[in-house]
C-alpha cells in the first residue's frame, strides 16, 4: 500500500481525492480546518456572484418567495412598457390631426374671406373677376335606369298614375283631388314624365306597408326630382310619419329642407339649402342606423349636411304623402298638422330600405342633369376647398385618420378594459357640408358663407376635443411610467444586493479563508512534528 506524507494527505483532502486519502487518518484539527476552508471558499463564491450580478436573489433557490414576486412585478413592467408604445403612437396620431385641423381652419378662414368679397360685389352690382362659368359635360345612364337598377321598394314614375314600379310592387298611391300625371319631363337626359300639383289641395297618399312604415327599417333612402312654381311658404314634397316619428322633405320660404326625427332619441336636424323657383333639383335623404349612424341630406348629389342618429327608426302608423302631408309631421322648427300642399311638379319618387352612398348619389346626378350643366364658381374659393380635401386625406398616421372618420382607442391597462375613445370627424368638403356653386346668386353665396362659418366652428370644437383627449392620454402616460418605475423598484427591493454590505461580507469571508488556511498550515506543521517524533530512531 502506498503511504502518504501528512502534507500529501492534506493536499489530497483539499482536492477531494478520496481514492488517495481513504486509508489516511487526519487529525481532528486538520479536518476542522479543511471544513472551514471549504465553507469560506463557498461563501466567497456566493458573495462574488452577488457582487457581479448586483442581485442577492439570482435563482428561485436563493429565495423562492422573493424571486417569484419579483418576476411577477417585472412581467407587469414589460406589459406596461408595451402599452406605452401604443400610447406614444396614438399621441402622434393626435398631433397629426391637430396639425390638419389648424391647416383646414386656415383654409376655411380664407374661403370665408373670398366668399364674403364675392357677396359684397354682388350686392354692389360689381363684376367679380374670380367668378367664372363652368360647363360640365355629363355622360352615362339615364336616371330611371339607375333607380330601377338599385331595386327600390317603391318607385312612383308619375307616368299616368301613381302605381309603384318598385322591387316588391303593389304599393300604389291614391291621388287626391285630381293630380295631373304624365307631364313634361323635368330633365332632358332620358327624363320621364312628371306629376303636376296645384298647391291648393292635391297630393298622393301612399297606403301603409310593412315595406315602409309598419316595420323596423335600420336603413332608408328617399329621393325625388322636383321643380317648384314658387318657393314661398311651406310646401311638402315627401312625408311619412306623424308628430312622434317622421321623415320629411319640404320647401320653406326659399330653402329646401329634409329632416328626420325619432321621439326616443334624435332630431329634427336643421339641414337646408337655398333654391329658386323654376329650377329642377334632385333631393335625397339617407338614414343609416346600421352602419354609419347618420342622417344625411343630398341636393344635386352633394351632401348639404348630416347629423348622428342614436336609434333605429321604429314602426309607425303615420301616413305617407307625396306633394302634401296627410297628417301631422315634423319640420326643423317643430311639429305641425297643416297639409302644406306643394305647388309645382315632381317626378321619380323612389324609396329604398338600404342606405345609398356618396357614389350612388353622384351616379343619380350624372344621370338626371342635362348633357351640358352650367355652374358659376369662384376659382379662388374652389381652390381653397379642394385643398381642404387634400389636407383631410393627408392627416393620417399609421393608418389612423381622425379627420376622415377613423375613431381611435387608447388602452391604459394590460387587460384592455381601461381605455379612451377618440371619436373622429369627417372634415372633407362633403363631410363639412361645403359646396362651391353658384356664385352668381346672393342667397346661395350667403348660404356658402354660413356653411363655411359652421364648418369653422366644427373644426375649432373638434380641435378642443382632441386636445382634451391628448391631455388625458399624456397624463395616463406619465402615470404608467411611474407605475413601471414603482414596479421595477419593488422588484429591486426584493432581489438587489447592497454592494456595500456585500463588500463587507466579502472582506470578512476572505479574512476567514485566510485564517482557516493559516490554521491548516499550523495544524499540518504540528502533525508533521508529531510524526517526526514518533518515527525517530526507527
Amino acid at each position: 500500500m502506498q503511504r502518504l506524507t501528512c502534507e500529501q494527505a492534506v493536499f489530497a483532502c483539499a482536492q477531494g481525492d478520496v481514492r488517495m486519502t481513504k486509508d489516511v487518518i487526519l487529525s481532528a484539527t486538520t479536518r476542522k480546518n479543511l471544513t472551514a476552508i471549504q465553507m469560506a471558499e463557498a461563501k466567497v463564491a456566493r458573495i462574488s456572484e452577488k457582487m457581479a450580478t448586483g442581485q442577492r436573489v439570482n435563482t428561485i433557490i436563493d429565495d423562492p418567495r422573493n424571486f417569484t414576486e419579483a418576476s411577477a412585478l417585472l412581467t407587469r413592467t414589460k406589459n406596461l412598457s408595451r402599452l406605452l408604445d401604443g400610447i406614444g403612437q396614438n399621441v402622434r396620431a393626435i398631433d397629426v390631426a391637430l396639425s390638419g385641423t389648424e391647416a383646414i381652419y386656415d383654409m376655411l378662414d380664407q374661403a370665408e374671406t373670398v366668399a364674403t368679397d364675392s357677396l359684397d360685389k354682388l350686392l354692389n352690382n360689381e363684376t367679380d373677376p374670380k367668378v367664372v362659368q363652368q360647363t360640365l359635360s355629363i355622360a352615362g345612364a339615364n336616371l330611371q335606369d339607375v333607380i330601377a337598377g338599385d331595386n327600390p321598394v317603391g318607385y312612383w314614375r308619375m307616368d299616368g298614375n301613381a302605381t309603384s314600379a318598385g322591387s316588391t310592387g303593389g304599393i300604389n298611391g291614391i291621388p287626391q283631388n285630381g293630380v295631373t300625371f304624365g307631364g313634361a319631363p323635368l330633365y332632358t337626359k332620358g327624363g320621364g314624365p312628371s306629376a303636376e300639383f296645384d298647391g291648393v289641395n292635391q297630393g298622393i297618399l301612399i297606403p301603409d306597408s310593412v315595406d315602409i312604415n309598419l316595420a323596423n327599417h335600420p336603413e332608408r333612402t328617399v329621393e325625388l326630382v322636383f321643380n317648384a312654381d314658387t318657393v314661398a311658404g311651406r310646401q311638402v314634397l315627401y312625408e311619412e310619419g306623424a308628430s312622434v316619428n317622421a321623415f320629411t322633405i319640404y320647401i320653406d320660404n326659399g330653402r329646401l329642407y329634409a329632416v328626420g326625427r325619432d321621439a326616443g332619441g334624435w332630431g329634427p336636424p336643421n339641414i337646408s339649402v337655398p333654391i329658386n323657383a323654376g329650377e329642377t333639383y334632385h333631393v335625397a335623404f339617407v338614414f343609416d342606423w346600421a352602419t354609419t349612424q347618420r342622417f344625411e341630406v343630398y341636393v344635386d348629389g352633394a351632401s348639404i349636411g348630416s347629423v348622428p342618429v342614436n336609434a333605429n327608426f321604429p314602426p309607425h302608423s303615420g301616413d305617407i304623402g307625396i306633394g302634401y302631408s296627410p297628417d301631422s309631421t315634423w319640420y326643423h322648427d317643430g311639429a305641425s298638422g297643416a297639409p302644406n300642399y306643394f305647388d309645382g311638379r315632381i317626378s321619380d319618387v323612389a324609396l329604398y330600405n338600404t342606405a345609398m352612398t356618396d357614389a350612388d348619389m353622384q351616379a343619380r346626378v350624372d344621370a338626371f342633369v342635362s348633357s351640358q350643366a352650367v355652374r358659376y364658381i369662384n376659382v379662388d374659393y374652389q381652390a381653397l376647398i379642394d385643398e381642404i380635401d387634400n389636407l383631410a386625406e393627408d392627416a393620417h398616421y399609421r393608418g389612423i385618420n381622425l379627420l376622415m372618420n377613423d375613431d381611435m382607442t387608447t388602452y391604459f391597462n394590460e387587460t384592455y378594459t381601461n381605455s379612451l375613445l377618440t371619436e373622429a370627424e369627417d372634415f372633407t368638403v362633403n363631410g363639412l357640408g361645403l359646396f362651391s356653386f353658384n356664385f352668381n346668386d346672393e342667397d346661395t353665396v350667403r348660404d356658402i358663407i354660413d356653411r363655411v362659418q359652421n364648418a369653422k366652428e366644427r373644426v375649432r370644437a373638434f380641435g378642443t376635443t382632441i386636445l382634451h383627449d391628448l391631455s388625458v392620454i399624456k397624463a395616463r402616460n406619465v402615470s404608467i411610467e411611474q407605475a413601471i418605475n414603482t414596479h421595477k423598484a419593488g422588484a429591486a427591493d426584493l432581489t438587489e444586493a447592497d454592494l456595500n454590505e456585500e463588500g463587507a461580507s466579502m472582506l470578512a469571508a476572505n479574512t476567514r479563508l485566510e485564517l482557516s488556511q493559516a490554521a491548516l498550515a499550523l495544524a499540518t506543521e504540528f502533525d508533521r512534528a508529531i510524526l517526526s517524533v514518533l518515527t525517530a530512531g526507527q
